[in-house]
Formats: structure tokens, C-alpha cells, sequence
């Protein structure tokens, strides 16, 4: 299935060759999640993000549905 990737900041790394961003279409596995786009996509486990899926915050652990808008974020902090 296909969904759309956004990535912004730091993230901008990550494209796959080739590709140049904002925002791509990436072939996923029909049961697969946001973990494996990460995977796929080569982000290290331990790197700061924030994700939002179809513009709502989502965790990594969320399945996805063809046509699926997933953003990867820098983590805001501030006081």
C-alpha cells in the first residue's frame, strides 16, 4: 500500500535517493505501522521525533491505511 511521508527539519536526512522532500510516497506492507516506515525509511530508534498521522499526534506503534499522512517532526521544548 502506499501512504504519503512528510520530513521536516533534521528529518530532511532521511529521504530515500533520489527524492526530494518535502513530502514523498512510500510502498508499505498492507499490516505495517509507523515503526516500519521508520525502519524502511533508516531514522535510528533512539532519534528525538514527534509524529503526527492525518494531523493528529500518533505513536509509533499505529497501524496504517493506504493513502495515510505520516509527518515526522523535530520535538518542540521551550519554557
Amino acid at each position: 500500500m502506499k501512504v504519503h511521508v512528510k520530513l521536516f527539519g533534521i528529518f530532511g536526512d532521511f529521504f530515500p535517493p533520489g527524492v526530494k522532500g518535502p513530502a514523498f510516497c512510500l510502498e508499505v506492507e498492507k499490516e505495517a505501522g509507523i515503526k516500519e516506515v521508520i525502519s524502511q525509511l533508516k531514522i535510528p530508534q533512539d532519534f528525538p521525533r514527534s509524529i503526527v498521522l492525518n494531523g493528529r499526534v500518533a505513536k509509533e506503534d499505529q497501524p496504517l491505511k493506504e493513502g495515510d499522512v505520516i509527518a515526522f517532526f523535530t520535538p518542540i521544548t521551550g519554557g
